[in-house]
């Protein structure tokens, strides 16, 4: 690393991971750290792009290099046109919320189980927060604390009364804790008899959860929206958008992609084109929407 580069302000640690199965039935996670750094973070991405448009197109640019304002990436077309390439992540912020989240709860309830091996002995615990508004508070917090609190008490009172499940039953129960009374559903599994040493396995579990009226995919919208409001001037050479995101693959048929059609349609910009990428670990691949834009060659969508 240079010593420019080392000045330059770190992006946030946002890697990529997959579930990969293999033809003997062995599932392994599939993982990359991406570069860290604004320029480096962006040649990343935009070769991943380019090279799936040569993977699954046969498009294949030259002189792929990394630019200077209106232009992220710059490459050169097989139609010996430049292109200029703005990039931008769309950013979940409720789904990285939620996930901060359910980590620092799940360690503080970890921690708690390990600190009283008597309770759940042979168990596995699942807890499946509630999916839509209000969320469980974040931990440093004053309400935080006191859920975290209310969920000791009744961990506590729970493991006394499971001592006699047998193994190979459950028990789940439904807890409201905090100031906003969220629900939290909690499955205890026993495998092994209560007296049987194993310590307990905790999984803080749910899926992506939304604002009550939020539609999903609504964070690619405000990425758009966000590079329009630059009001960038429209270059002499093509001009794209490359929207990205780590943590969903586009669905070139769905909300997202119908609403960005109409949002493009009716917003003045200055793109000739504007995909969704969803890059791949380890891979100069990733899967591509075309979102907007007149390309005879790009008539299908990729998948």
């Amino acid at each position: 690393m240079t010593n420019e580069q080392s000045r330059q302000p770190k992006k946030p640690n946002r890697p990529l991971d997959t579930v990969a199965f293999s033809d003997t039935g062995k599932v392994r996670l599939v993982h990359e750290d991406l570069p860290r750094t604004q320029k480096e973070l962006e040649a990343a991405i935009g070769a991943k792009f380019f090279g799936s448009l040569t993977h699954f197109k046969q498009w294949t640019v030259t002189d792929f290099s990394v630019g200077d304002g209106r232009g992220d990436v710059i490459v050169q077309a097989p139609t010996k046109e430049t292109i200029k390439v703005q990039i931008v992540e769309a950013i979940d912020h409720t789904s990285r919320q939620l996930g901060e989240v359910r980590e620092d709860y799940s360690a503080a309830l970890t921690d708690f189980l390990q600190e009283h091996p008597e309770l759940f002995q042979g168990c596995r615990l699942s807890f499946v927060p509630q999916g839509t508004t209000p969320f469980l508070p974040r931990l440093r917090t004053k309400n935080g604390k006191m859920v975290l609190a209310e969920l000791i008490a009744k961990l506590s009172q729970l493991g006394s009364d499971i001592l006699s499940l047998e193994p190979g039953w459950q028990r789940c129960v439904e807890w409201q804790v905090g100031l906003d009374s969220v629900i939290v559903s909690v499955l205890v599994e026993r495998f092994i008899a209560s007296d049987s040493g194993v310590p307990p396995v905790l999984h803080w579990g749910g899926g992506r959860a939304f604002e009550i009226g939020e539609q999903p995919g609504e964070h690619v919208l405000d990425a758009i929206l966000a590079k329009i409001a630059k009001n960038y001037s429209k270059p002499r050479e093509e001009f794209w958008l490359l929207v990205y995101s780590t943590e969903s693959v586009p669905d070139s048929d769905g909300y997202v992609a119908k609403a960005a059609k109409v949002l493009l349609n009716t917003t003045a910009h200055p793109f000739d084109a504007v995909w969704l990428f969803c890059p791949y670990p380890n891979r100069e691949l990733g899967h591509v929407v075309l979102l907007w834009g007149e390309l005879p060659w790009f008539s299908a969508p990729i998948t």
